[in-house]
């Protein structure tokens, strides 16, 4: 993620929980949102609901957290409500990895399904598969 956003963009972390690593390689401001109150959050909520106001954001990242939403369509629809115009939309998602959080955990991404997810708010300009295994 580092080198995605200016030092001036502000940015919503969707899920951020407890101890978000790669906040330290963001340069821009970050709000933190989670569905459970954490030392880190600053907004609680669900995904599928935002209490923000329509473009707000220069960016979002969700790392590792769309497959707990319930209606991962319905959460998409609001990133992009609260996501300023041209603002980037950072999704990290596993594919093939244990259930864990059960019965919490719903969705795995393809590359097809990402592109099903977001055709309709997005303008997808990169898909990038990493290891599973970092």
């Amino acid at each position: 993620m580092e080198g995605r956003f200016k030092n001036s963009d502000i940015v919503l972390d969707i899920g951020c929980w407890k101890k978000p690593y790669y906040h330290q390689s963001i340069k821009a401001k970050i709000i933190c949102m989670d569905i459970k109150h954490t030392e880190k959050t600053h907004v609680v909520c669900d995904a599928m609901s935002l209490p923000l106001k329509k473009s707000m954001f220069n960016g979002i990242i969700c790392v590792n957290s769309l497959y707990y939403c319930n209606n991962p369509f319905r959460a998409v629809k609001e990133f992009s409500r609260i996501l300023k115009k041209n603002g980037k939309l950072v999704i990290i998602t596993p594919f093939t990895y244990p259930i864990h959080d059960a019965p919490d955990d719903k969705y795995r991404f393809t590359e097809y399904g990402i592109r099903e997810l977001l055709k309709n708010n997005f303008e997808i300009k990169e898909i990038k598969t990493i290891r599973g295994d970092l």
